[in-house]
């Protein structure tokens, strides 16, 4: 967890603690990001927790009353048949862009008007985190892109190491970076990887990918030559 995800993992918990109740927060595909553990919950609430996905029920609720289109906190009741209970929705706005949502659920609707500004503040610092977050996942995207043009040209060990600090990637695991429809290409520090199948546990991904096992971080990039045949990890 980054120190931003963590700070608004804070703030969600001291909200809950504050006003006693459920606290949820999640993209805006109704993916859970961020919840408390106080409170009454519902249906609805386990099911996206536990189940890591969004009610088709609750999520039909949020556009029936367009809470996409809200710009502030927004009292919902109850709905029986998605198994939501009262609640409030803050929509996690930076200016006219939607992040996401924060909700908080009032099962005795007790919670006020004078409550909200603390709810605001929570859903703002959420909003702003997951904001920072896609600036930073589109620069290093641009960043991962250019290494993988780098080394397509040729041997490249700086543009190597940098990727692989970038993927996460432990240096000591084998690394390929796939290239099809190309010939030839140029060889490997520590020589080829031979295998024909991925191995179980394989953590891929566009353009790179690594096996589970410990092996020495082959520095560089190569295609499939007619003598060896690669595991298939992932492709650019």
């Amino acid at each position: 967890m980054t120190t931003a995800s963590a700070e608004v993992q804070a703030a969600v918990d001291r909200l809950g603690a504050s006003l006693g109740r459920a606290v949820l927060v999640e993209d805006v595909h109704h993916h859970p990001l961020w919840w408390s553990a106080q409170g009454e919950v519902d249906g609805t609430r386990l099911r996206t927790i536990l189940q890591r996905q969004p009610a088709p029920a609750a999520a039909a609720v949020v556009v029936r009353l367009g809470l996409a289109r809200a710009d502030g906190p927004v009292r919902v009741p109850a709905v029986p048949e998605a198994e939501m209970l009262p609640r409030w929705c803050v929509p996690l706005r930076v200016g006219t862009d939607l992040f996401g949502y924060l909700w908080l659920l009032d099962p005795d609707e007790t919670v006020s008007e004078a409550d909200l500004p603390e709810i605001v503040a929570c859903a703002a610092l959420a909003a702003t985190t997951l904001a920072e977050e896609r600036v930073t996942g589109a620069k290093r995207e641009h960043r991962r892109a250019a290494l993988l043009a780098r080394l397509a040209v040729g041997p490249d060990p700086s543009a190597a190491r940098e990727l692989i600090r970038l993927e996460e990637l432990d240096p000591g695991v084998t690394v390929v970076v796939q290239l099809p429809e190309r010939r030839g290409g140029w060889p490997l520090s520590d020589g080829p990887a031979r295998s024909s199948t991925a191995p179980a546990g394989t953590r891929s991904g566009p353009g790179i990918s690594s096996p589970p096992r410990r092996t020495s971080w082959l520095s560089g990039i190569f295609t499939r030559p007619p003598s060896c045949s690669l595991p298939k990890y992932g492709q650019i």
